[in-house]
């Protein structure tokens, strides 16, 4: 009977073995997904202190992993920000995903405009996924200057889908022709012939 027991024993420390390793295995490859995700990724406490933090993360901020991990969201928002951080906190913990536009610090003290979703992962822990939207920021802002132009033009413009149908006009085009704009919408312009 030792050796049933010894046996048993063995068995049972060597399934013990496998199932370490293979929890290291998942913990690895958790790791590795979460490093190499595209967006940066926080995992913050309940008082927002950073618990987690993946590479994309330290390249967009600036800030080592470890660094990153002795601070808390405060560190990486202006100031300006912080009661906002504070209403969004309260939703989250409701239960509401957020999703918003937020400035955000690098360690050189530049900020930059990121896209940021926060949602609870649990009672004591946030998730925060940041994207860098400086480009899509700076071309949004492009659009609207170049559209503000458009319809402020004092020539006229007149805007076609593929089919010669009106799709947009400014409010020259509209004052030159008489025209009302639900009259010229979906029209061809030969109607101001």
């Amino acid at each position: 009977t030792l050796l049933l027991d010894l046996a048993r024993s063995a068995e049972h420390w060597l399934r013990s073995q496998q199932t370490t390793l293979q929890l290291q295995r998942v913990d690895a490859d958790r790791r590795n997904l979460f490093d190499h995700m595209g967006d940066g990724m926080l995992l913050l406490d309940r008082n927002f202190r950073v618990i987690e933090a993946n590479r994309s993360t330290a390249r967009m901020l600036g800030h080592s992993p470890d660094e990153l991990r002795q601070m808390r969201l405060h560190d990486l928002l202006p100031a300006s920000e912080h009661t906002r951080l504070t209403r969004t906190a309260l939703h989250v913990l409701k239960g509401v995903e957020r999703l918003a536009d937020w400035q955000v610090l690098r360690r050189d003290g530049s900020s930059f405009m990121a896209e940021v979703s926060t949602r609870v992962v649990d009672d004591q822990r946030f998730v925060v996924v940041l994207r860098d939207i400086t480009q899509r920021h700076a071309q949004e802002q492009e659009v609207r200057l170049l559209s503000m132009a458009v319809e402020q033009s004092a020539q006229s413009i007149l805007i076609t889908d593929l089919n010669g149908n009106i799709e947009y006009v400014n409010a020259a085009a509209l004052s030159s022709s008489g025209y009302a704009v639900h009259e010229m919408l979906g029209r061809n312009p030969r109607l101001l012939q």
